[in-house]
């Protein structure tokens, strides 16, 4: 179903997605060196400049933050397991103020909690998905881009039955390789955002 997902060539993703300048900073802020605290209120203010994030609520959500939640992937659990404090961080996240309204800065706070666990989504992937702009919303966008990661995975095992996930990810880029999940959602952005396949 995806598989023209990874047949996208490499300059396209590159250069509609922000090029090489918006991957650094990307990666700059899951840099381990900094605090979660200022890597996520880092990342809301460098995707919304134009609105401040609300530091110190955003620093008491993410003190909340479940342990378990930093170490998940999404390729490897049963997220309805994990359904009360994804719900609950997803929730703590959207309540702190403008930084997060509309449940797009949520997402996006969650996914530098957890690159590999939480996906990103604004209005028109929610749309594009029919989720709703609510964390049962949200949640239900976690399962269904679950099963379509491992459509992903499956069509291009199939096809390069050697490879491995990290390989997977280092073709589509030079350099570092990005998480699945922000392939996948530069994948969304380009097909729901943008149109343009």
């Amino acid at each position: 179903m995806k598989k023209l997902m990874w047949q996208l060539p490499l300059a396209f993703l590159v250069s509609s997605c922000g090029g090489e300048e918006e991957t650094d900073n990307y990666f700059a802020f899951l840099d381990n060196k900094l605090s979660l605290a200022k890597r996520v209120n880092g990342f809301l203010e460098k995707w919304n400049p134009r609105v401040p994030a609300n530091k110190s609520s955003i620093n008491k959500v993410v003190k909340k933050v479940p342990k378990i939640l930093t170490t998940l992937n999404i390729r490897e659990i049963n997220l309805r397991e994990y359904y009360r404090d994804i719900i609950c961080m997803f929730q703590n996240f959207s309540d702190t103020g403008k930084s997060c309204k509309n449940y797009t800065g949520a997402a996006k706070a969650l996914h530098i909690v957890n690159p590999k666990l939480f996906p990103m989504w604004d209005c028109a992937i929610r749309e594009g998905y029919g989720c709703y702009e609510n964390e049962e919303g949200y949640f239900n966008f976690m399962l269904r881009s679950q099963i379509e990661i491992f459509e992903i995975i499956d069509t291009y095992l199939t096809d390069y039955s050697d490879d491995t996930i990290e390989i997977l990810s280092s073709r589509m880029y030079i350099g570092k390789p990005k998480p699945i999940l922000k392939l996948f959602d530069e994948y969304n952005w380009v097909k729901y955002r943008k149109e343009w396949i």
